[in-house]
């Protein structure tokens, strides 16, 4: 079985949208529905970024990047940073609401 090419290059610049956050200051971007982790971005989900793609993971399922340069959406598509959640915060979330139900 062929191994899927990622839609991205080291050395590109694309355009993406910010669809969640990430750890240590990263924004998670899709790009074809491949991860973009872009690195020391303080953008607000739903922003429209340009990054320069820096590292392809191992696996090639996600990449790095960073930010270039960042169009901050309209204040109805951008969650507030008060709402936003982290992956974590989510999964904290959840797990508390399990054992509730217990």
């Amino acid at each position: 079985m062929a191994e899927k090419m990622p839609p991205v290059s080291v050395g590109e610049r694309i355009k993406a949208k910010v669809v969640a956050e990430g750890r240590d200051e990263a924004m998670i971007a899709k790009v074809d529905g491949f991860v973009l982790i872009i690195q020391n971005c303080v953008c607000q989900i739903g922003a429209e970024v340009e990054v320069e793609v820096t590292k392809i993971s191992k696996k090639r399922t996600s990449a790095f990047a960073e930010l270039v340069d960042a169009n901050e959406a309209p204040a109805e598509e951008a969650k507030p940073e008060a709402e936003a959640k982290t992956v974590e915060e989510e999964k904290a979330a959840d797990a508390e609401e399990e054992k509730k139900e217990e």
